[in-house]
């Protein structure tokens, strides 16, 4: 019940923000780096996250959803929304990222204690800088969701995807996290029906926001500690490195190869994974296609994997030369655009 009624509040809360949005002048304008035609409001973060925390308390899951995760949700939101309007300084912003996720982590109580066996030798564990590590990965994470949102419905329908994904791990024995989960995909299904292009939609209605993507982040993050760290843990932390995958991998590799050009590692660029396949002549739906199989993908390899009961450092032996290769061909694109265009070829 509760996933169906937090689908339906987010895509109607959604067209009503819509329309006081143009007419209040908050929207985000076509230019520079910006390819739409018209004004879009990017309120999707400021409807999902206080619907969806509407929902969790109301379905009684404070335990999986506490007052210190609501409450850095808060803040991020607000700051996406004061930097849609007065950009705030990247130091600053950054900054505040930190002191959320530090927030976070130490008053939610939950943290990264554990790696599995990462690399062969016997279970990885934190130990003391299990709360700096796992302020880094959050931090890293939003900042990976929020450099993926360039697309038309991918960042959103990546998060959707992970999310569904965990829920489904989750059914069988964690029935509340499930449900919580499958809350978050509802408000995510809600978003995408006015950002995700369709053939009765040619361009996304609404963007999900500095605010969203931010606060999507600082989520699937949570959830991503909750279901490996727990006790009798649905999922493995390997396997939940291949849920993630995409936007994390692009975002290091994307810090490797603005360094090694001596740029500034965090000034924004047309060097991401979907910026190279639109490049390559590919259109903005076939993109978000094509970087959502790939997604769904790893995550049915890396759980067939869990269930088969394959090494944890296998999964991530394997997960570093994807890695290797995707930071290759973000350096040296050539391949990249080769590949595509194979790729366009076909689909047409």
């Amino acid at each position: 019940m509760f996933p169906v009624l937090a689908f339906v509040l987010t895509a109607a809360g959604l067209w009503v923000g819509r329309l006081v949005a143009l007419k209040a002048g908050y929207a985000d304008k076509p230019g520079g780096r910006k390819k739409h035609d018209a004004p879009v409001p990017p309120i999707g973060g400021l409807l999902v996250v206080p619907i969806f925390l509407l929902m969790t308390n109301l379905a009684g899951a404070q335990d999986i959803v506490p007052w210190p995760l609501a409450a850095g949700l808060v803040v991020l939101m607000v700051m996406g929304a004061v930097d849609e309007t007065r950009p705030i300084k990247p130091f600053l912003k950054f900054g505040i990222m930190v002191w959320t996720c530090c927030f976070v982590v130490v008053f939610g109580e939950m943290q990264i204690a554990q790696l599995g066996n990462l690399f062969g030798f016997g279970l990885v564990e934190l130990g003391f800088i299990s709360k700096a590590f796992t302020v880094m990965c959050l931090v890293l994470l939003m900042n990976s969701i929020n450099m993926m949102d360039g697309v038309d419905g991918l960042a959103g329908g990546f998060c959707a995807l992970v999310a569904l994904w965990m829920a489904m791990a989750c059914t069988k024995n964690h029935a509340d996290l499930a449900q919580v989960l499958y809350i978050l995909f509802a408000c995510m299904a809600g978003f995408l029906v006015w950002n995700m292009r369709f053939p009765w939609l040619s361009s996304a209605k609404i963007f999900l926001g500095d605010s969203g993507a931010l606060c999507l982040g600082l989520l699937l993050g949570w959830f991503a500690i909750k279901t490996t760290q727990s006790a009798h843990a649905p999922l493995e932390p390997v396997t939940v490195i291949w849920f993630i995958a995409l936007p994390v991998m692009d975002a290091f590799a994307l810090y490797i190869a603005r360094s090694s050009r001596g740029i500034n590692p965090f000034q924004a660029d047309r060097r991401h994974l979907h910026h190279r396949i639109l490049d390559a002549g590919l259109c903005s739906s076939h993109v978000t296609l094509i970087m959502l199989s790939l997604t769904a993908f790893m995550a049915l390899m890396a759980l067939v994997a869990q269930a088969k009961g394959l090494p944890d450092y296998v999964l991530f032996y394997a997960w570093l030369m994807v890695f290797v290769m995707h930071t290759v061909g973000i350096m040296h694109p050539r391949g990249y655009l080769y590949f595509v265009r194979v790729l366009k070829a076909r689909l047409k």
